[in-house]
């Protein structure tokens, strides 16, 4: 049960990388900034849903 959860979030997550690649490409600036607070978002995100169970 609890691998399939973590296959899940990691597909997951690769689909919102893909997605900010896109926009990271549309936009053409400010690159590292967008991948710095997106990749903040997901780990915080992440943590809260682990941590939430304890």
């Amino acid at each position: 049960m609890k691998d399939q959860e973590k296959k899940v979030s990691q597909s997951k997550e690769k689909e919102n990388q893909g997605q900010v690649k896109e926009i990271t490409k549309k936009l053409g600036f400010g690159r590292r900034f967008i991948l710095r607070s997106v990749r903040y978002c997901l780990a915080h995100s992440l943590c809260s849903k682990v941590a939430a169970p304890i």
